[in-house]
């Protein structure tokens, strides 16, 4: 008996719409997006959909999909939480694209973005710019040269790495960055939107982040402040009288933002840190603003050190502002980066300017008082835990507060001894370091250290500088040496090198153990380039015969 013939396939057009596992696979994808139905019910990996757009620049596929890796819930008080879009984690693997861009990309997502997320709760870089790689090219070529520069430090920090092997990292991430810039200049083209205004600030922040790392400062200040200039800008327009505050531009950002599905807090916290920077070194770009009228609304208790530190964030911005406004104003020119030395007895001996001072500074200790006093259930409430995210976060917040007390203080005034009625303060900044650092750290001793935001080393730094008792100052200088790390533009060795000279210089006249205060220095000026790891100090000194400090030649450290 004959066969019956075999039937043929039915002939239909082809599509292109179905998702890449199932055109492999050869069946019917129902087009379910972002993932196919058909692939996550029967356990495969959906690699996501073909774009086929209009534009010139040609559109590149996505990578097979890891298995999505959902982040520990945290718990964050609903006024601090971020809006939906930064809350879907991304994959690892968002292109198809060549493999030394693959590595370079996990090195950024494993290692970069945690490292400069911290002890905080913050979504940027671990969930914002990933999530940007998706859809950016920008964001991608970007994030990818940041992973090269961490694996170049990673193997410079190697004795037995070949020096050609540390250089080709370093030069594939110049590749990738100048590649980045360029689809970074296609965003600037676009219509003005929420959507280009986010793409504006997240492009600002990776160049900020690439130029600190490679020792550019102004480049890296020039980004920031790019960014910094734009978010303003976007929340005077966007604020109306009856419902922002105009008083103070980043409070009105702030309110502003809680109608935007685009900026959020950790958005505007990330600017609000980085404007500290740019005013403390680059003072005259900052002269010509507006100067806030007042201190943000202090709560009377803080639900998370996210909070906390938000609300430092302003108060330390409002008062490095006021700094610069009023120093413009003085007689006598100053250095933008005075470390906050107190000259205010040298520069403002007018009457109004006294008046001044004196109202600024009640109204600094008034504002400070109470953050502290909403702060400190906060961080005893995190000694319960000790090594916990909370703890350490709470130690950071510590660690930045207390040298407040002591770098601004009347009685500097009149003498440079009144530094010495903080020891315990001093001591304390270098106990919680430790902890951080050393106690509860993860990261090797010795291996350096990436991050955007100021924490640690401004604060030892400053223990290193005002502290006379020989043993915390030299534990504080210990510390910066022993755990390598840049800061923004605050470099560990950078700040030991000058601490340890200082302290150095000024030990050489110690009387029965202790400085007196004609050996006691001032730091007036630091211009230090990071590339060439080298600053030019300037300092004053009291010198009998003399009612005023006498500035001292300029000393140039390397290090």
């Amino acid at each position: 008996m004959a066969e019956p013939p075999k039937r043929g396939r039915a002939s239909k057009p082809k599509t292109r719409s179905g998702c890449r596992t199932c055109k492999l696979r050869r069946v019917k994808c129902d087009e379910t997006r972002p993932f196919c139905l058909r692939c996550t019910k029967s356990g495969w990996d959906c690699e996501g959909f073909q774009v086929f757009p209009k534009r010139t620049v040609p559109s590149q596929p996505l990578l097979p999909k890891s298995p999505v890796h959902i982040a520990p819930k945290r718990v964050i008080p609903k006024r601090l939480e971020s809006t939906d879009i930064l809350l879907i984690e991304p994959s690892s693997h968002p292109r198809f694209h060549i493999q030394e861009e693959r590595r370079y990309f996990n090195v950024f997502q494993t290692k970069t973005a945690p490292e400069l997320t911290g002890f905080f709760e913050s979504k940027i870089w671990n969930r914002l710019i990933l999530r940007s790689c998706h859809d950016e090219l920008y964001a991608w070529h970007a994030v990818v040269a940041i992973g090269a520069l961490h694996r170049t430090l990673e193997l410079s920090n190697d004795p037995n790495q070949d020096a050609k092997a540390i250089k080709t990292h370093h030069t594939f991430a110049l590749k990738q960055y100048g590649t980045a810039l360029q689809y970074m200049r296609q965003v600037a083209q676009r219509e003005m939107s929420e959507y280009r205004l986010r793409d504006t600030l997240i492009s600002c922040l990776l160049t900020t982040c690439f130029e600190s790392y490679i020792g550019n400062q102004e480049d890296a200040l020039t980004q920031a402040q790019a960014g910094i200039d734009v978010l303003i800008h976007w929340s005077f327009n966007c604020a109306t009288e009856d419902s922002c505050h105009k008083e103070d531009d980043m409070v009105s950002a702030r309110q502003v933002s809680r109608r935007s599905k685009f900026i959020d807090d950790d958005l505007l916290g990330a600017f609000t840190r980085l404007d500290f920077q740019v005013m403390q070194f680059r003072g005259d770009s900052v002269k010509n603003r507006p100067l806030s009228t007042s201190y943000p609304a202090i709560p009377t208790k803080f639900e998370s050190v996210t909070e906390s530190r938000f609300f430092w964030d302003l108060i330390v911005r409002r008062v490095q502002q006021w700094h610069i406004v009023q120093h413009a104003a003085a007689t006598e020119q100053i250095s933008t980066l005075d470390f906050g030395e107190n000259n205010t007895s040298e520069n403002f001996k007018d009457p109004e300017f006294a008046d001044r001072i004196e109202r600024e500074l009640e109204a600094y200790e008034e504002v400070t008082a109470l953050w502290y006093d909403a702060f400190l259930p906060l961080f005893e409430e995190s000694r319960k835990a000790p090594g916990s995210k909370m703890f350490i976060g709470a130690n950071m917040m510590m660690v930045r507060y207390l040298p407040s007390r002591f770098a601004i203080s009347r009685k500097a005034e009149t003498s440079d001894t009144y530094a010495d009625t903080y020891l315990d303060d001093y001591r304390t900044v270098v106990r919680l370091v430790r902890e951080v650092l050393e106690d509860f750290s993860e990261v090797p001793t010795g291996q350096a250290v990436f991050g955007m935001d100021v924490n640690l080393v401004l604060s030892l730094f400053l223990v290193g500088t005002r502290c006379r008792e020989p043993g915390v100052r030299r534990e504080a200088i210990a510390l910066l040496l022993k755990h390598p790390r840049r800061e923004g533009l605050w470099d560990s060795l950078m700040a030991a090198r000058v601490a340890g000279w200082l302290m150095e210089k000024e030990e050489e006249g110690m009387v029965d153990g202790r400085v007196p205060e004609t050996a006691r220095l001032r730091i007036v000026k630091n211009d230090f380039v990071l590339k060439e790891r080298k600053a030019v100090l300037r300092c004053s000194k009291l010198v009998e015969g003399h009612e005023e400090r006498v500035v001292l030649p300029d000393v140039t450290l390397t290090w």
